[in-house]
């Protein structure tokens, strides 16, 4: 059984997949960016619902659903629209459009119309092919399967009514601010083609993020990762122990750059969220750790610890690139571990200052480092 998305946002089209896969577990889903490849699949696969965008680069929802309806007259299709495309989607109703979708989503009425149309009966899970060991499934992870942990207390609170949240800017900021995947979610979809002008700098900030985005849109995308199933998964001892280690220890450092960034008369939420992001290898490698653990059973301390030490450094790397964070926050991240052999700028020393006390680091070296922060 198979489901089509066809949206040329890649957050917008992973929401959809995780709201499909909530309501069917072990469903295929098949994203697509373009009208022309989208019917060029229809050519040798058959779905059981399309979920369409209106407005493609190569066209239009229309567009596609005339290519559809040329030789399938019976599969449901949905279209997500602006308000604005209203019109344009109600013209189309004579191909075929079972329902229309407006942005931002509503999630439980999202759920509500998607639901009837996946046959019932039992499916398979959606396992991953058998591995030999988790050291295994670590090095076959592409960029695109990495992910964070989202908070227990964040992930529980968007499933149980995303409608619940405060729809005020700054509480939205207070509550997320110690929670790096919504940090690296949220900042990279503002930074994404979708939501940045081009004549606008890249969102530094979880604040700029989400204004930039929008409060609706924001609380979708994170209602997409809540939706994830290994993020469902209870922790195993182990990785609730590594996790909580690795929160706090952003935590800290954010607290810390933040009194830093202060002192210096400088704007400290680039600070934090350079903060919030510099373990993203370590998180990214604790979440591969949730998702094996859902499928495959618990990880001793040792498998896990092991695993950090092995892939943190290339797994961040690739998640960096992937979701495109700002090269900006890249060079504050870096900072904590190393300062630039030339060029150092007072931001780097203070993240360097903040990441060599977290590190207990010599007195001496503690001291340079505040001189050339200008700290007192």
């Amino acid at each position: 059984m198979r489901v089509m998305i066809l949206d040329d946002d890649p957050w917008i089209a992973d929401l959809l997949k995780q709201i499909v896969l909530s309501i069917r577990a072990g469903i295929d889903v098949d994203i697509f960016g373009t009208v022309s490849s989208a019917l060029n699949a229809l050519q040798h696969t058959d779905y059981v619902a399309v979920l369409s965008d209106w407005n493609l680069p190569d066209g239009t929802g229309l567009n596609f659903l005339e290519g559809l309806r040329v030789h399938d007259h019976e599969t449901p299709v949905l279209i997500v629209t602006g308000r604005s495309d209203r019109e344009s989607v109600l013209s189309a109703r004579h191909l075929g459009v079972s329902a229309f979708i407006t942005k931002p989503f509503d999630i439980p009425h999202m759920i509500e119309v998607l639901a009837p149309l996946f046959p019932s009966g039992e499916m398979q899970d959606d396992v991953p092919a058998p591995q030999d060991d988790f050291f295994s499934y670590l090095a076959q992870l592409t960029a695109s399967e990495l992910g964070l942990p989202l908070a227990e207390s964040i992930r529980s609170k968007l499933q149980s009514d995303p409608n619940s949240h405060s729809q005020d800017l700054k509480a939205l900021v207070q509550e997320w601010q110690s929670a790096p995947a919504v940090y690296a979610h949220l900042i990279a979809a503002a930074n994404g083609t979708t939501y940045m002008p081009e004549s606008e700098r890249p969102c530094l900030s979880l604040k700029e993020a989400i204004t930039r985005l929008g409060m609706l849109t924001s609380l979708n995308l994170l209602f997409g990762l809540a939706l994830r199933r290994s993020d469902s998964h209870p922790l195993g001892l182990c990785v609730e122990v590594f996790l909580t280690e690795q929160l706090k220890a952003c935590e800290r450092l954010g607290h810390r750059t933040t009194e830093l960034a202060l002192q210096c008369s400088l704007e400290p939420s680039p600070f934090q969220a350079a903060a919030m992001l510099h373990r993203l290898g370590e998180l990214s490698v604790i979440y591969a750790a949730l998702c094996w653990e859902s499928r495959e059973g618990a990880l001793s301390e040792e498998q896990l610890s092991k695993a950090i030490e092995q892939y943190a450094r290339s797994f961040a790397l690739m998640i960096k690139v992937h979701l495109g964070i700002p090269r900006y926050l890249q060079e504050l991240i870096g900072a904590v571990y190393a300062l630039p052999n030339m060029h150092v700028r007072q931001d780097q020393v203070i993240m360097r200052l903040a990441g060599a006390e977290m590190m207990n680091e010599p007195q001496p070296v503690l001291q340079k480092l505040k001189r050339l922060a200008g700290v007192p």
